[in-house]
């Protein structure tokens, strides 16, 4: 008897397979968006069905013993993580001996390894043991704290990871400075080398000093620090802006920390458009070429 027809069940629906030649069918099917990473023994199960002109139906699946291991269809995603660390924040300096590190990792697909989260901070790797967590969307939040003060200086905190299908993020750092005789400062936002079409920008600032002084491209801004806390409107012109924040101490130390922000209102101009074929026939590739200018 001949074979009458073939079909592969996968992902909740069925897919009819064409007949080749001799004794080969052939399917395209598209795999699902999200990693075979959480599913049951991390595969997506197939079942293949084959059935006969006389109505003979033979299935096999995952525990057939001899092609069952070629029916766990693992699939893995390829976006990576996302690391942000959200304190402190750029430049920040800081009296703080034992200044908390503050990052989230999020993935939302297979899931952040832990085993790889990795903190870089003076000289010495920290793992998720060292850290204090918390569950959010996605993924994590971790703190790192300090078990000893750190001298004054400069430091440099590292942070790095992967997902559970082995994609690296890409690592994110934060350079911030101990000073244990000057004014606490954080800048909140804006963010450090932010670019933006709108004419303003908002900032938040937090310090313990006991003045605050904003300058944007060296004129003075009217700052209201109430709380140790600063907010406010900047106004920007075209081009990038320097924008200084100055602590001060009582005794006169000051700690500052610059942000550049790019005002950039002229939108790109399309110069030149290409394509492959035109007419084109129908399931035909075509490609389109744009030339752009910003």
């Amino acid at each position: 008897m001949a074979v009458q027809s073939v079909k592969i069940k996968a992902f909740g629906s069925e897919y009819n397979c064409t007949h080749e030649s001799g004794n080969t069918w052939k399917v395209s099917v598209v795999t699902p968006e999200t990693s075979s990473y959480n599913q049951p023994d991390h595969y997506y199960p197939i079942e293949v069905e084959a059935k006969d002109e006389a109505g003979n139906t033979k299935s096999i699946d995952v525990d057939d013993e001899t092609l069952g291991s070629l029916l766990k269809l693992i699939v893995k995603e390829t976006q990576a993580p996302v690391i942000s660390i959200t304190s402190p924040t750029a430049g920040t300096k800081t009296a703080e001996k034992r200044p908390q590190i503050v990052f989230t990792i999020t993935d939302n697909d297979s899931g952040v390894d832990e085993s790889t989260v990795k903190l870089s901070l003076g000289g010495q790797e920290y793992t998720v043991s060292d850290f204090s967590k918390e569950s959010i969307s996605g993924g994590f939040r971790y703190t790192y704290t300090p078990d000893a003060d750190l001298p004054d200086d400069e430091y440099t905190a590292t942070v790095s990871a992967s997902d559970n299908d082995g994609n690296a993020a890409t690592p994110k750092s934060v350079t911030f400075e101990v000073y244990a005789a000057a004014p606490t400062l954080s800048v909140i936002s804006p963010a450090e080398d932010l670019i933006t079409n709108q004419s303003t920008v908002q900032y938040q600032v937090q310090t313990n000093g006991e003045t605050l002084e904003i300058t944007v491209n060296n004129a003075p801004q009217e700052v209201s620090l109430s709380g140790g806390t600063a907010s406010g409107t900047i106004s920007l012109t075209e081009g990038q802006n320097t924008i200084v924040f100055t602590a001060a101490s009582e005794t006169g130390v000051e700690t500052k920390i610059t942000r550049y922000v790019t005002l950039d209102t002229q939108a790109p101009t399309i110069t030149g458009v290409q394509i492959s074929e035109n007419p084109a026939t129908t399931g035909a590739t075509i490609i389109f070429t744009i030339t752009v200018e910003d």
